[in-house]
């Protein structure tokens, strides 16, 4: 089986790295070019000692559903994380993100160990990656609260604000991405609960989908990728609503009503506007070029807006300055 959880070792010093991948012999192909446009700590600990210093490994082959669940317990057996033995910078089932920013001292001014001393670069940045998987932002203590009301049914968006964190360092502890440690006989039904959580917002995207939504429309307001708003909704639905804009264009030009569009497709106006957003824009300047000649050969704003039913300044604003050209 390709697919499941992988160790490199680092024979020289004993630190590991534990992975996983649905094609793990492809995935050890990427690590073993270690480009340098990859700033990962395993790249750059390959780069740095070489490659035939690293010991490759499978862990354990496992269905593609259970590789969160099998990472998070490898990294913790194998202490793999970058401020015990290894080189992973997440507690695990934390694939497809990016390293965040150097985390903030929570302390500052002179209240700060740090206040007035100069920190190089690489020194702040192991800094931070040594707090990676514990947030400094919170205590353990309030990591417990933390779990216990997200059970009792807390959002993650209130908890954020209690505690004066990001929604993503809430939403990080109900995956059980960090500070599993903590009363982790909790961990399970935090995962359960996510799962609940990702039902109701690909039962939000489909609702607004419906509505005639976009897709980046959609992300922004359920906070996801557009990515997830188009894997919900499915390729071959993306292409049936290309479809139904364009029936809908076709329909306005045969002279069909907005109204009358909205009806047979059964869709909010919003939809029928955007379908028609280039229509209208094209018509305006066609119409803005026609007016243009008509300035040219002499005849009034005035009777231009009586001929189109507009008002004169409406003309006036689309050919003002061209029609001298």
């Amino acid at each position: 089986m390709k697919c499941g959880i992988y160790c490199i070792t680092n024979e020289k010093n004993g630190r590991v790295y534990v992975g996983q991948s649905r094609n793990i012999p492809v995935r050890w192909s990427a690590h073993r070019r270690a480009c340098d446009a990859d700033t990962s700590m395993i790249a750059k600990a390959i780069k740095k000692h070489g490659l035939e210093n690293f010991r490759f490994k499978v862990l354990e082959p496992c269905q593609p559903h259970m590789l969160d669940e099998r990472e998070r317990h490898y990294i913790k057996k194998l202490q793999s994380m970058y401020n015990q033995n290894g080189y992973n910078i997440e507690s695990g089932g934390n694939t497809g993100e990016k390293i965040s920013p150097l985390i903030s001292q929570r302390k500052r001014g002179k209240n700060n160990p740090m206040y007035g001393k100069k920190v190089g670069a690489k020194t702040r940045r192991a800094m931070s990656l040594s707090s990676r998987g514990s947030n400094n932002k919170l205590t353990e203590p309030e990591v417990r609260d933390v779990k216990t009301l997200l059970l009792d049914g807390a959002g993650c968006s209130e908890l954020a604000e209690r505690y004066s964190v990001s929604y993503h360092a809430i939403h990080k502890i109900m995956q059980v991405k960090n500070w599993e440690w903590v009363l982790p006989e909790l961990n399970a039904a935090l995962i359960n609960l996510t799962d609940d959580e990702k039902k109701k917002r690909d039962a939000e995207i489909k609702e607004l989908w419906e509505k005639g939504k976009y897709a980046a429309e959609i992300a922004r307001m359920v906070n996801c990728s557009e990515g997830t708003v188009k894997r919900v909704v499915g390729t071959s639905r993306l292409k049936e609503a290309k479809e139904r804009y364009q029936n809908m264009i076709d329909d306005y030009e045969n002279g069909l009503s907005r109204d009358a569009i909205q009806e047979r497709y059964g869709v909010r106006r919003s939809a029928v506007n955007r379908a028609l957003q280039g229509i209208d824009q094209r018509r305006r300047a066609e119409r803005a070029a026609v007016w243009v000649g008509m300035r040219r050969r002499g005849v009034t704003v005035q009777t231009i807006a009586a001929m189109y039913g507009v008002n004169k300044g409406t003309v006036t604003e689309h050919t003002k300055g061209r029609w001298r050209e």
